[in-house]
């Protein structure tokens, strides 16, 4: 499963809706296949094309991106 994302940003960094919905909808589908946030790639973990921009430039985002989705894991 992939996820698409738009971001308004030129540095690729998202509203906070658009980063809420994704750390909802990651959680989800975690869930939903049994799987936690360590299971979470990004396109470039595999291609290492620069996507999504603001989680490769920013690898503290990213990792906080997946301690996010840990926390909505657990209020599940």
């Amino acid at each position: 499963v992939s996820i698409a994302t738009c971001h308004l940003a030129a540095d690729g960094s998202y509203t906070e809706a658009t980063y809420q919905s994704m750390v909802e909808l990651t959680a989800w589908l975690c869930q939903k296949f049994g799987l936690t946030e360590e299971d979470v790639i990004r396109h470039y973990d595999i291609t290492e094309k620069i996507c999504p921009k603001y989680f490769v430039e920013n690898e503290d985002a990213w990792d906080e991106f997946k301690c996010d989705i840990r926390e909505a894991l657990d209020k599940m």
